[in-house]
């Protein structure tokens, strides 16, 4: 998936809030772009993997990663264990 169609999806489904502290439009680039991040390029996986699109198991992390920046970080709960436990 493209950050184009990354941006769409998070705006589609409503996930970016720039009244959010953290779950700003900025804040789902930076996720889109750490979660996309190859720690050695030059692997099989590496190879793989295109340098400006997620994979399926990257835009899952990153779906995570939105969901704790909209949700998490502003409760109450201090660890996302604490919150699945609820």
């Amino acid at each position: 998936m493209s950050l184009l169609a990354y941006l769409e999806f998070v705006e589609d489904c409503r996930i970016e809030d720039d009244r959010s502290k953290d779950c700003r439009r900025q804040d789902a680039e930076i996720i889109f772009t750490v979660t996309n991040l190859e720690e050695n390029p030059k692997s099989s996986e590496g190879e793989a993997n295109a340098d400006r699109a997620l994979c399926r198991f990257e835009l899952l992390e990153a779906v995570v990663r939105l969901a704790i920046a909209k949700y998490l970080k502003v409760a109450m709960l201090a660890t996302l264990v604490a919150y699945l436990q609820v």
